[in-house]
């Protein structure tokens, strides 16, 4: 259950907010998404492979002031993970039988452990519904609520990988990433609304940095080029950090640092 709350008071609120949505000195907001999960299946289970598979059903309930969701959900649910001296295979997929308009999702990971260096690939596949406060909300200014049949999937692709070299006090990873969407809801017009037949691609590549020296003080850096439209094209952060154990029973850790960073401007 995850329930949040916002309330604020004050002489001015006239001037901040629609005469429908505030008393005469406060104004609050709450929303709340609960979910009750439960499944049955069938799993086997050894010290190299493992992988269950069976139905779940979720009841989930979202509530925002007087206006809200409730939906009962059916799925086909599987996992599989694979170990063997130096590899791991790693997948989960689930689809949708009852409640969702048949949506699904497959997301795979290999990973690949070598003296000094380990390489992760993972790609991820959804073809979802958008999320709950996607389809309702209401608030200042604000306000829809789209019954089930109106929603569309949305679909997104994902592939990423990275090589991380690991030393006795540092390590530093390379990574590059690939997302691909179709048919996605952006904030517009005071509601979410779906972009239909629009697909909006991606592409990013960065390195990190993490060391240690004399046992006490850390650097941390990373840097990142993004070609996308929803991501800056050029990030940069530096932190820097002493720390260690103090007073005489050395059981307090104390730690103070400093981290700037730079990014360019979005749409």
């Amino acid at each position: 259950v995850v329930n949040r709350r916002y309330r604020e008071s004050g002489d001015n609120l006239e001037g901040l907010y629609g005469p429908a949505y505030f008393s005469a000195d406060s104004i609050s907001d709450q929303h709340q998404l609960s979910e009750l999960t439960t499944g049955a299946g069938l799993y086997y289970n050894r010290p190299n492979f493992f992988i269950k598979a069976g139905l779940d059903h979720n009841y989930w309930k979202y509530a925002n002031l007087g206006q809200g969701l409730t939906q009962n959900e059916i799925n086909a649910n599987a996992k599989l993970n694979f170990v063997s001296k130096n590899l791991e295979l790693i997948n989960h997929s689930n689809f949708n039988l009852v409640g969702a308009n048949r949506e699904w999702f497959t997301h795979a990971n290999v990973i690949v452990q070598l003296k000094k260096f380990s390489v992760n690939g993972r790609v991820a596949i959804d073809n979802l519904l958008p999320e709950p406060f996607q389809r309702s909300f209401r608030g200042n200014f604000i306000g829809y609520n789209y019954v089930l049949g109106d929603l569309k999937n949305q679909w997104k692709t994902q592939v990423d990988g990275s090589i991380k070299w690991k030393g006795k006090s540092m390590n530093a990873t390379a990574n590059t990433g690939f997302a691909g969407m179709k048919n996605v809801y952006w904030f517009e017009n005071g509601a979410w609304s779906q972009q239909n037949n629009s697909i909006y691609n991606g592409f990013t590549v960065g390195l990190d940095y993490q060391a240690k020296f004399f046992n006490w003080f850390n650097v941390g850096a990373k840097a990142m080029y993004s070609s996308a439209e929803w991501m800056p094209d050029l990030f940069g952060r530096l932190r820097l950090s002493a720390g260690g154990k103090i007073l005489k029973n050395k059981k307090l850790y104390g730690q103070f640092g400093v981290e700037g960073s730079y990014s360019t401007a979005y749409n």
